[in-house]
């Protein structure tokens, strides 16, 4: 996980000690291979992004590295199935492009990599933005195991916060 992710989550592990907490493969999706995130500026690498998911190839790896939409695809339904074996309350802290995998998984119904699934992924995330630290919960379907709704997106712990939105 990145350094800021464990941070951010600190705080809450300190105030609940008992409380079991594990490190889950949901860290960010890096589509773009290291040596493209390293050339680019963040509008380029926005850039770089878009164009890869438009080409809709779900197995495709940027330069040869990076991650495949279906390798992040298969992470983001393990975090659900794993969510969905859970008691009680669950808090994931994850960055902005895995939180909008989750997103795009429920509102869809489905995790499958498909082309035209990675091109809707594309618009979800230049469409939707999360402030840094927002909460998004999501609700179990009493009525059905393997779904989850979602709550609106909340930041009532920002309020008078400079905008910390981020794309």
């Amino acid at each position: 996980p990145f350094i800021r992710t464990e941070q951010t989550a600190a705080p809450l592990i300190k105030r609940f000690p008992q409380a079991p907490h594990e490190v889950w493969p949901i860290q960010e999706y890096v589509i773009l291979s290291g040596e493209r995130y390293r050339e680019l500026i963040p509008k380029e690498r926005a850039t770089a992004m878009h164009e890869l998911l438009q080409r809709g190839d779900p197995e495709e790896h940027d330069l040869g590295q990076g991650e495949s939409y279906t390798e992040f695809m298969a992470r983001v339904a393990d975090c659900l199935d794993r969510l969905g074996s859970c008691t009680g309350n669950t808090i994931l802290y994850c960055h902005g492009l895995f939180l909008r995998g989750l997103v795009k998984a429920v509102l869809a119904g489905h995790t499958r990599p498909t082309s035209r699934a990675m091109v809707g992924f594309d618009h979800l995330w230049r469409a939707l933005a999360f402030p840094n630290t927002a909460m998004v919960r999501l609700i179990p379907d009493p009525a059905d195991d393997d779904s989850f709704a979602m709550a609106p997106i909340a930041t009532p712990h920002l309020d008078g916060q400079p905008d910390l939105l981020t794309g």
